[in-house]
């Protein structure tokens, strides 16, 4: 008995011993192929996903918002809003497959777009008086509307129509779209809305103006619109009409600039004899509104800016631009330089510096004394273009070492009719282009006086 109990415990051992060692190697599964997506059936609000049939599935997951299953190798998605939509596909393999397992997913994106309609962008210009009391006017200044729908940008021109030379809209675009206006972010969100106004100011008057502009829609679609619009003509009273005509410009003074030993700019009132032909013509921007020629001793070609107030008195601006600033911000504009607590300064700001009265035929002219921020005085006794940068304050004259000691207007200024029988001719008006471009710019508005 103890041999055959020896013997079956070793039987049993090498039983054992056999099943483990012949235990199967385990198998890797097989991933099923990806399917292959393809969009049909795009509609406006919709679209199709098909793939091909993978080997071996049994089914389809799907994901777009939400995660699904399908047999079929197409889903299709409806009711949708405009906008861009990814779709995910997986082949899916038998739960108890031993051979395959789930394929990896495919991607594809689909975009659907709003329905273009047949006009999405319209534009409008036109001249009014409606904001008048902030001077803008219809023989001053142009207006431009666009309202639009899913418009994603605008370019725009705004010329004179001379300044086409007989061009077409869409031949401007192609020759000059790279100095087309583009509007910002905030416009594009009024264009979109309730509409875009935008203005023109410093307009000349019965002058006709177009504006080019090219749209985008956010489908890709462009359109070019062009219109044109003519500002009113103006009619001056005779009241301004009277200062209109050649006169002869005399000062009591003249401001003295020279180098001194070290170097730096000397100034200094000094007696000097003046005798200045200058012209006083009409605007155009404005019908109360004058431009004196000859008054500047930089260029006689550029115009001091008047107004005529209601009681016939004549006030000539400092502070005006004449045109904009270069790229280290400097531009020609008018200053003032006078009296100011017991010595001399230049002062910024947009003011008249002179008021003339006209007696007759001659006009006295007085520099204005007007209060600096601070509570201090000055009193003009000079006017004239400098270069100015207004964001820093620097000034400078127009000139070179060599042209120095330059003598300047300054003083009472008289203007005296230059007729013989002591009536101003007919206004000269300027005619050339670049006169017209500084006059176009020097508006007057009033704002902040305040010493360099």
């Amino acid at each position: 008995m103890k041999k055959f109990f020896a013997l079956a415990l070793v039987a049993l051992a090498l039983v054992a011993c056999d099943k483990k060692g012949n235990e199967p190697e385990p198998v890797e599964k097989v991933a099923l192929e990806t399917p292959v997506l393809t969009v049909s059936n795009q509609t406006e609000n919709g679209f199709t996903i098909s793939w091909n049939a993978v080997a071996n599935a049994v089914g389809y997951t799907y994901i777009m918002t939400e995660q699904a299953t399908t047999t079929e190798t197409s889903v299709t998605f409806s009711d949708l809003q405009p906008g861009s939509y990814t779709v995910r596909v997986q082949a899916n393999a038998a739960a108890d497959s031993k051979e395959y397992k789930d394929s990896q997913f495919a991607d594809i994106t689909v975009t659907i777009t709003a329905p273009v309609p047949d006009v999405w962008f319209e534009q409008d210009m036109f001249v009014t008086d409606e904001y008048a009391s902030e001077g803008l006017t219809s023989y001053n200044s142009i207006f431009i509307e666009w309202i639009g729908q899913d418009v994603i940008e605008v370019k725009f021109l705004v010329i004179a129509t001379d300044g086409l030379e007989g061009m077409s809209g869409e031949e401007a675009w192609e020759g000059y779209s790279d100095v087309f206006q583009t509007l910002d972010a905030e416009g594009l969100e009024y264009v979109n809305s309730d509409g875009c106004l935008i203005y023109l100011d410093g307009c000349t008057s019965n002058t006709s103006y177009s504006v080019i502009a090219h749209a985008t829609h956010v489908s890709g679609e462009t359109t070019l619109l062009t219109n044109e619009v003519t500002t009113a003509e103006f009619e001056v009273d005779d009241t301004v009409a009277s200062w209109f005509g050649d006169w002869t410009l005399t000062a009591s003074e003249a401001l003295k600039l020279s180098v001194g030993s070290d170097g730096y700019l000397a100034m200094d009132f000094v007696a000097h004899d003046f005798s200045v032909p200058v012209t006083i013509s009409a605007s155009t921007v404005d019908p109360n509104q004058v431009l004196i020629y000859g008054w500047s001793q930089v260029d006689a070609s550029l115009p001091a800016v008047g107004v005529v107030a209601e009681d016939g008195s004549l006030n000539v601006y400092t502070g005006v631009a004449l045109d904009e600033a270069d790229e280290e911000g400097y531009a020609p504009t008018w200053l003032v330089y006078g009296d100011y607590e017991g010595g001399s300064t230049f002062v910024s700001g947009q003011f008249p510096a002179y008021s003339f009265v006209k007696d007759q035929y001659v006009a006295e002219g007085v520099g204005q004394t007007v209060e600096l921020t601070g509570g201090y005085h000055f009193t003009v006794r000079h006017m004239e273009v400098y270069s100015c940068n207004e964001d820093t304050g620097q000034l400078s004259p127009y000139a070179n070492e060599e042209d120095f000691p330059l003598f300047y207007l300054a003083g009472d200024i008289t203007l005296t009719s230059a007729d013989v029988d002591g009536a101003p001719r007919a206004a000269k008006m300027f005619t050339g282009k670049a006169k017209a471009q500084i006059a176009s710019r020097a508006s007057v508005v009033s704002t902040d006086v305040v010493a360099f």
